[in-house]
């Protein structure tokens, strides 16, 4: 177990801690990661979110400082739109990716918690005369994910009466001390919570009471997010990648007809000449047993990619992401990858 002393909302609910970086820790489990996974999909989980973190920028220059830095189109962001995007580096390769959540006089960056404190010192690079106040405010919130085809209704009986956003928006929530938004990732319904620290413990048992929500550990969470085609960054989307490799991210993180900013040029370079050499599909292997993180991928004996997540969604079939060339590209082509026991026989599917 982690050293790294867990944040409250997981202390005292029976949960396999593990770490998730160097500073932090999430729950892998609660006992029965099979069983999570199930009533997940097919019911409701609770997430102890402790992997996402938040930044805040405020400031009146908030929109024309972020919008000379991220691949969205940010000027044109309303109060309570919720918009997906990239940082990049000079090279035009990813160097972090987030959620926008514009409110009020702030827009709140939801994120990768290992990435927010690095990405708030390259903003405050980038930061000159503009009038903008950046903020780390993660340990002022607690994240709380609630999924799946009943998540609605695990809302509304813990907190009755609550608002809830259409999707694709976000609003404040007094009962919440923060804000919610929908964005379905899975597949599946997806809201999003930002609770003030003072009420999440009290949030999270109201959720989770006399069967409400399941509590779900990263372990049955990434298996939904891996078998849904959901790339996450750091394990498949990384600062290696480049935009255009990573399909449907792409599509979301990127506007193409905003001005300019980091990476741009590298970016409307490969957009105009279509110039990707590989791209990220999702996979079906036909094993019990995942393949382990980087696993080539071949075409007879020609290795023309590799995986980059893996989870068994049942006891015949993995689910896999990863990037091939682009080639290869294609819905239910047939490869193979690299097993410790061998070679077994995967179909790529596109995202």
């Amino acid at each position: 177990m982690s050293t790294i002393a867990a944040p409250a909302i997981l202390r005292n609910i029976h949960a396999a801690i593990i770490p998730y970086g160097p500073s932090h820790v999430i729950a892998d489990h609660y006992g029965q990661p099979a069983l999570e996974h199930h009533l997940l999909i097919n019911q409701a989980g609770v997430v102890a979110a402790t992997h996402r973190g938040v930044l805040r920028i405020s400031g009146k220059d908030r929109l024309k400082f972020l919008q000379s830095l991220l691949t969205q189109d940010v000027k044109t962001l309303a109060d309570g739109d919720v918009r997906y995007s990239f940082m990049l580096n000079i090279k035009g390769r990813i160097s972090a990716d987030m959620v926008l959540v514009p409110l009020d006089d702030s827009v709140y960056l939801d994120l990768d918690a290992r990435i927010a404190g690095p990405l708030l010192q390259t903003f405050d690079r980038y930061l000159f005369s503009d009038a903008v106040v950046m903020e780390d405010i993660s340990g002022r919130l607690a994240r709380i994910s609630v999924i799946g085809p009943d998540a609605t209704g695990v809302l509304a009986t813990a907190i009755p009466g609550i608002s809830l956003p259409a999707p694709g928006k976000a609003m404040r929530n007094s009962d919440l001390g923060g804000w919610i938004y929908r964005r379905d990732i899975l597949g599946l319904s997806q809201w999003e919570l930002a609770v003030g620290n003072d009420l999440a413990i009290d949030i999270w048992h109201r959720l989770t009471a006399d069967g409400n929500g399941t509590p779900v550990g990263w372990s049955a969470f990434n298996t939904a997010r891996v078998a849904a085609g959901a790339p996450w960054y750091g394990i498949d989307i990384t600062d290696q990648h480049l935009p255009m490799e990573t399909g449907p991210a792409y599509v979301q993180g990127v506007h193409l007809n905003k001005g300019c900013y980091i990476g741009q040029e590298v970016v409307a370079r490969m957009h105009s000449h279509q110039t990707v050499a590989r791209a990220l599909m999702g996979m079906d292997i036909a094993s019990e047993i995942p393949p382990a993180a980087g696993a080539a991928l071949y075409d007879g004996e020609q290795i023309v990619g590799n995986i980059t997540s893996a989870a068994p969604v049942d006891r015949l079939r993995v689910a896999a992401l990863g990037y091939v060339k682009k080639s290869y590209a294609t819905s239910h082509r047939e490869l193979s990858v690299h097993m410790e026991t061998g070679r077994a026989k995967l179909t790529l599917r596109a995202l």
